[in-house]
């Protein structure tokens, strides 16, 4: 388990390094969000539509393909 500073600062790079610049989808919207959670197995975990990216560090260029992988694939037509 991580502590909340470790979390903060894990989902400032994120921020950064993956939200930033990570494509817009449908309706021209960025469809990521970045959020500390404490109780996870790993320090980094992406998820879309039951597919589900563990690591244990952050690599951008991988958490960027995974959301171009899955960028509006899912059943929903959602603003």
């Amino acid at each position: 388990m991580r502590g909340p500073d470790e979390c903060t600062a894990i989902a400032d790079r994120l921020s950064t390094e993956v939200y930033e610049p990570a494509r817009n989808g449908r309706f021209n919207e960025r469809k990521l969000v970045v959020t500390p959670y404490q109780d996870m197995n790993v320090p980094v975990m992406a998820v879309a539509w039951r597919r589900l990216l563990e690591m244990n560090e952050i690599d951008a260029s991988q958490l960027l393909a995974f959301y171009d992988r899955y960028l509006d694939t899912g059943p929903e037509n959602a603003q």
